[in-house]
């Protein structure tokens, strides 16, 4: 039922210059390619990706597959300019 809504998913993320669309086409991927969504949210991660609801989304998405891939962020995390994406950070 989700043929081609994958790649239209990941060509959302890549290709469209809005933020909230880059986000809930995320999210939506997580729903039918968990895998691939983990691995794209960890690149948001990497980036240090400016905005904060970009960065909880790709936290929740990489926390809810598996905790312990997000621990190597929370160094990063801790000094995102959100306090919001801040205080979300565990202490170590």
């Amino acid at each position: 039922p989700f043929a081609g809504a994958e790649e239209w998913l990941v060509d959302l993320i890549h290709s469209d210059h809005n933020v909230h669309v880059q986000r809930y086409a995320l999210l939506s991927l997580a729903h039918i390619r968990v895998e691939r969504a983990v691995a794209l949210a960890q690149g948001f991660l990497q980036a240090h990706h400016a905005d904060e609801y970009m960065i909880i989304a790709s936290m929740d998405i990489v926390a809810a597959y598996n905790q312990a891939l997000l621990r190597p962020y929370y160094a990063t995390l801790r000094q995102h300019s959100s306090d919001y994406v801040r205080q979300r950070v565990p202490e170590s």
